[in-house]
């Protein structure tokens, strides 16, 4: 199970529009990682990458933007449905459970809940810390017609 999950991560062939919204979303971000001078990378809510072919292609992002913007850092991941094969596929792409964090972060939460952008914003709630947080998430507005 392990090798085919991590085999599908790192081949899985291009599709040009892909390509394309991946140099796009780079290009928005380089010069906000490099101003700020983001030292990691936090993720949260990838899902079960084992079930979901939308969880591989959240991993190959996260991978594509840890690479292309020169994260010197390490990405450190969490998401409460993750089994113990996909935590080892992580542990073996290089990344880390998180304990604590005192740097600039780029946090990525493809799929959160509400409730994990608030523990998110509580825990950093001072304008020192917030300055410290770059988020690519949902859109939050969009929790408030729920």
């Amino acid at each position: 199970m392990l090798a085919s999950i991590e085999k599908d991560i790192q081949t899985k062939p291009r599709v040009d529009n892909l390509d394309s919204f991946f140099a796009q979303c780079l290009t928005v971000l380089q010069g906000t990682v490099l101003r700020l001078k983001v030292q990691d990378i936090v993720c949260y809510g990838l899902g079960s990458f084992a079930e979901s072919s939308d969880s591989r292609l959240q991993v190959r992002f996260l991978q594509y933007l840890a690479n292309s913007l020169q994260i010197p850092g390490t990405i450190y991941f969490y998401d409460p449905v993750l089994k113990p094969a996909e935590i080892i596929v992580g542990q073996r792409l290089g990344w880390q459970w998180i304990d604590e964090n005192e740097h600039t972060t780029l946090f990525y939460m493809p799929h959160c809940e509400v409730d994990m952008y608030h523990n998110l914003f509580e825990a950093n709630w001072s304008d020192e810390q917030l300055q410290q947080v770059l988020v690519i998430g949902n859109r939050l507005d969009g929790y408030l017609e729920r």
